[in-house]
């Protein structure tokens, strides 16, 4: 019976030993981004690298020197091959993945979203109760109050100018509407 398995086992070791088929395609597949696997290793695409070629390049209009290193990186990233994401205002977690600090958003943490801006003071109030309202209360106030006053000078300054070009009087409400439909 003993001899048997040993036989069985030996019969199916040396028949996968054999199958070189299904070995060179899980090699293949180990290479990404449509690298090919050549005496071992994967040779890259252009715009990857890695010893799978899992990692993008980034370079700033595809732009490489002769040795391989970017000429410039594209906005957000890093490092002679542009391959490290740099968070603005957040960590790198993995990858090209960035845990962005609240409010922040976007791929490299550098977009402030009004919904965004709005639920964190939202929560902030909430986190410090009558207290955050005193300090929230007069900045709101303060930005209508800089919007409104902008504005009017908007006007006053198109105003000016269409008199200056037409010599004749221009109302300052067709202005305003004109501007701020």
């Amino acid at each position: 019976m003993f001899l048997v398995f040993v036989f069985i086992g030996l019969l199916s070791f040396s028949y996968c030993n054999d199958d070189s088929s299904s070995r060179e395609a899980a090699s293949n597949y180990e290479c990404q981004n449509g690298g090919i696997l050549k005496d071992g290793k994967c040779e890259c695409q252009v715009g990857f690298l890695g010893s799978r070629c899992q990692r993008t390049m980034h370079c700033a209009g595809h732009k490489v020197k002769i040795d391989g290193t970017c000429v410039k990186c594209d906005d957000g990233y890093i490092g002679l091959h542009c391959d490290v994401i740099q968070c603005k205002n957040g960590q790198r977690l993995y990858g090209e993945i960035c845990n962005c600090t609240k409010p922040w958003s976007g791929r490299v943490c550098d977009q402030l979203l009004t919904s965004d801006v709005y639920l964190y003071y939202n929560r902030m109030i909430t986190q410090f109760g009558p207290i955050g309202v005193i300090i929230i209360i007069p900045m709101i106030l303060i930005r209508y109050g800089c919007s409104k006053l902008a504005r009017k000078r908007q006007v006053k300054r198109v105003e000016r100018s269409l008199e200056e070009q037409n010599k004749t009087d221009v109302s300052a409400t067709i202005v305003a509407n004109l501007l701020h439909k």
